[in-house]
């Protein structure tokens, strides 16, 4: 814009000197030709020197003129052509940040894909090792139930035909044939469940009522079993693995009450936000040093302990033993708890 203006002003003020100069050639024009005519010829000389010095004054100042022009032209090209520059460098880079953007992005993407495809796969391969895996749990976890009950029955039966076979030679028929008849309806009931998972709680109790008849007439000492509910209404629609308890009441009989005079167990089932069964005996106690009651019982809880592993497992749910020796705490006896999540066999 400065340039534009020195420009004009120059042009304003060449146009005026040229005017004045060309006003006063004339001037000095006409004076020549009248010094001529006079015949004054001096004057007539003197006129034309000045003329002519004018006339090489006004060539200078024309040729400083064009100079100057030339310079400010020139100067206005170099200003366009930085401007014109500055322009192109920053299209270039607004460019090569375009190209850079577009790079990146695609770039993204791609990374976005492959991640997306590894993340898919590796989970499709996951979802088809777990189902792999809980297939191979669940058909285990069915073969260790389905091992762990045919177990149960043939150690109870191989006690109780002990027991039968010890009437017989003692000669005690009467009691052997009501043993026998206990015993077969037992065995019946046992096998009518052994192929389910679950069975009425209600069910449970009366299976262990039968094999207490049982147990009391293979027990010489005189046992005391009670069966107590507490807050259980619903007996018939809770389910309950089918003889959980009986290796339990087995242990607490043989290695507890039956021990003792005046043998007493207690068999409580309650519900406290899960499904509780405690077995309670007042007989001597766990005794490290009782190499056979260890044994024995070792084989029972062991037993349950698989059962209860399994059943977690195979169902997503948490089921326990918990055993406490009441003659650590001062009290006389065995304490044996399973704890059960309640399960629904109906609404």
């Amino acid at each position: 814009m400065l340039d534009s203006a020195l420009r004009v002003s120059m042009d304003v003020e060449s146009k005026l000197s040229e005017l004045e100069s060309n006003r006063l050639l004339c001037v000095l024009e006409n004076r020549y030709k009248i010094y001529v005519a006079m015949g004054d010829y001096k004057k007539a000389y003197s006129t034309l020197l000045e003329k002519q010095k004018l006339d090489e004054e006004l060539f200078s100042a024309d040729e400083h003129k064009q100079v100057i022009k030339s310079r400010v032209l020139l100067r206005q090209q170099e200003h366009k052509n930085e401007l014109l520059e500055s322009r192109m460098a920053l299209q270039k880079k607004e460019d090569e940040q375009k190209l850079g953007l577009i790079v990146f992005v695609a770039v993204l993407l791609i990374v976005a894909m492959i991640s997306l495809v590894y993340y898919l796969r590796s989970v499709s391969k996951r979802q088809k090792a777990n189902l792999e895996i809980a297939s191979l749990r669940e058909r285990y976890s069915k073969t260790q139930l389905e091992a762990l009950r045919s177990q149960i029955n043939p150690h109870f039966i191989f006690n109780s035909l002990n027991t039968f076979q010890y009437l017989l030679r003692n000669k005690e028929n009467k009691k052997a044939l009501v043993y026998l008849e206990t015993f077969s309806s037992l065995m019946r009931d046992t096998i009518s469940v052994s192929g389910e998972e679950f069975i009425p709680l209600s069910q449970e109790i009366e299976l262990l009522r039968q094999y207490i008849d049982i147990e009391r007439l293979r027990v010489s000492n005189e046992i005391e079993v009670a069966i107590h509910l507490r807050n259980l209404e619903e007996t018939s629609t809770l389910g309950i693995p089918p003889m959980l308890i009986q290796p339990l009441l087995e242990n607490a009989i043989w290695h507890g009450a039956g021990r003792v005079k005046n043998g007493k167990i207690d068999i409580v089932f309650k519900k406290t936000g899960i499904l509780e069964v405690d077995i309670t005996d007042n007989g001597p106690g766990f005794k490290l040093g009782d190499e056979t009651s260890t044994r024995h019982k070792s084989y029972g809880i062991a037993n349950v302990q698989k059962r209860l592993k399994n059943i977690g497992a195979l169902y997503n749910m948490r089921a326990s033993l918990r055993i406490i020796n009441l003659s650590e705490s001062g009290s006389q006896g065995t304490k044996q708890t399973i704890q059960l999540p309640l399960i629904k066999l109906y609404e």
